[in-house]
């Protein structure tokens, strides 16, 4: 199925893959945007792309979500067994990119932005090789992708540790049950299982950025699950680096 709506101060384009979605579940969809719209309304351009994939045989749905602002696209992407969560996880992250990009609008210059501490791009220390990242994932080889994606990871940490304080459910446990390095290595294992369907023409740094609310809130619901594949994707990492 296929749709297009304007509500909320956004041009939606709600496409489906895989299978059909109720009328009911369409207007749960539509009706949840009104925060993401809110925080837009002042964008001549707020064009938000929709795409859910069904998966029937895993009994999960994949939703991936393209916000489409005046000079900048923010991405959000997530998979749960239902629908509706989902997509709410995506709005959360949409609705928290927004936010710190209209802050980055602010009239601020960049060198203030970054004495201020308020410069949140996820950005590479050096130039990435997109190729070594290329072929880590086609041999599905994690410690040769941690190796080529290490320019992001200062960045992406301190990213991390600015969305942390947002949630003070997450100021409790980082530090405590969860470290924030095993929230950044969830958010680099996640890009790993998902680098190949990232969206074309999306900056590896703001893909990344587009999966801290997901992942974070991952870690929040089920933080042994989440500490488990950490622990095991550094197993992976030690063995084929060969330290194990």
């Amino acid at each position: 199925m296929h749709l297009t709506d304007h509500s909320h101060n956004l041009r939606i384009d709600l496409d489906t893959k895989g299978f059909e979605m109720a009328p009911n579940e369409v207007a749960r969809v539509v009706d949840s945007l009104s925060p993401l719209g809110k925080v837009v309304a002042d964008f001549p351009v707020s064009d938000l792309n929709i795409t859910v994939y069904g998966h029937p045989r895993g009994g999960s749905f994949q939703v991936k979500t393209a916000l489409v602002l005046t000079g900048r696209t923010l991405v959000a992407n997530t998979e749960d067994a239902n629908v509706h969560p989902a997509f709410e996880q995506c709005v959360s992250s949409l609705i928290e990119q927004a936010r710190a990009y209209k802050e980055r609008l602010g009239g601020l210059d960049e060198r203030t932005k970054h004495a201020q501490g308020t410069y949140q791009d996820v950005v590479p220390s050096r130039e990435p090789d997109a190729e070594e990242l290329d072929r880590a994932v086609r041999a599905g080889d994690y410690a040769a992708f941690r190796t080529a994606s290490l320019p992001y990871e200062e960045s992406l940490r301190k990213r991390i540790g600015r969305w942390v304080a947002r949630y003070p459910e997450a100021r409790a446990k980082v530090g405590g049950d969860l470290a924030l390095a095993d929230i950044v290595e969830a958010v680099f294992l996640d890009a790993f299982e998902g680098y190949q369907k990232r969206p074309e023409g999306v900056r590896m740094g703001q893909w990344l950025e587009g999966l801290i609310d997901g992942t974070l809130k991952e870690s929040l619901r089920d933080p042994d699950a989440v500490l488990e594949n950490v622990g095991f994707a550094r197993t992976m990492r030690d063995t084929q680096d060969g330290t194990a």
